[in-house]
């Protein structure tokens, strides 16, 4: 496998570079470049990120990256793209234009960073006086996650010049424009209707038998703020289908481990936790028992065969 990593700012690249070489990796190239004006191998990829980068650059720069996943795709190549959507964002919209008309005129970063955490301290605690209404704890969590922001993340994210939210259509429509189509995304699960509300689903597939427009309608179910999109070049094969012939070839692994107390009470749900510092709780028997054995392999990944092994205790029932 051989990767290219393209950024605007020689600095990243720099850096990137000298931690190539410590690592001492043979197979990555680094390229400073703008995306504008670089010049993609057309058919030599087979995967294609951009993270991070949509919906923080103008139009032409977005087009740009549209187009680089086209030209640089295999015709079975992926593209992955992150953005902000709507209608998730759009308190976070609002309280972001807030920020943005109070630090007007500063010009140095320290204190345009150092009144935007006053004014945002001042909305915390208002919102919290108010914490049983719903409204006002939803706009107090906002706030507690731009606090908990990097200054530099900060500066760009949320004070920046650009900041271009979309709904979940119109990138649906651009991708389209520019000779691609939306497959998936890079999360399975939030795709799927049946976490909402029961009886909700019959009814979205009443008004939106259309595959995109159910999409955009599960964004306003769920409020979703943010989306990261699988794309492939028109004309590709696409099967959203899920079949357990898929599912085994593929290789498993966690960042889970098991952090149960060895004094908890019999029958008490297991507590996994990530080096993160994620934490989850399992109670049902073989979900146990797979991230347990997932968790005593890492960081290797396991296939499908080796889970269905007698020593894991794992059926391919109870797996799948």
């Amino acid at each position: 496998v051989r990767f290219t990593g393209i950024d605007f700012s020689r600095r990243e690249i720099e850096a990137g570079r000298r931690r190539i070489t410590e690592v001492g990796l043979g197979n990555v190239e680094l390229v400073e470049s703008d995306l504008r004006e670089f010049q993609v191998c057309p058919g030599a990829y087979d995967l294609i990120l951009c993270h991070g980068a949509f919906s923080w650059v103008p139009d032409e720069v977005k087009q740009r990256i549209l187009e680089l996943c086209r030209e640089g795709l295999k015709r079975t190549g992926v593209a992955a793209i992150s953005y902000l959507t709507y209608p998730g964002w759009k308190q976070r919209e609002a309280i972001r234009e807030l920020l943005v008309s109070r630090v007007q005129g500063i010009a140095e970063p320290e204190e345009r960073v150092r009144q935007s955490a006053l004014l945002l301290r001042l909305l915390r605690e208002g919102y919290a006086a108010n914490q049983e209404n719903v409204h006002a704890a939803s706009l107090k969590a906002i706030v507690e996650s731009m606090e908990q922001s990097p200054s530099n993340v900060f500066l760009h994210d949320e004070l920046g010049v650009e900041h271009d939210p979309c709904y979940f259509m119109q990138f649906a429509e651009w991708a389209a424009e520019s000779g691609l189509e939306y497959l998936a995304e890079t999360n399975l699960g939030t795709m799927a209707i049946g976490g909402i509300a029961p009886g909700a689903g019959g009814l979205l597939q009443e008004l939106a038998p259309d595959f995109l427009e159910a999409q955009q309608l599960i964004d306003f179910l769920v409020n979703r703020s943010g989306r990261s999109s699988l794309l492939v070049r028109k004309g590709a094969p696409i099967d959203r289908k899920l079949s357990l012939d898929r599912l085994a070839t593929l290789r498993f692994t966690t960042e889970f481990c098991n952090t149960r107390p060895v004094n908890a009470p019999g029958g008490s749900p297991d507590r996994f936790e990530s080096l993160q510092g994620r934490t989850v709780k399992v109670e049902e028997p073989t979900q146990k028992r797979l991230v347990t054995y997932l968790s005593q392999a890492a960081p290797e990944a396991l296939s499908y065969a080796a889970l269905d092994e007698a020593e894991a205790g794992l059926s391919s029932e109870e797996l799948f």
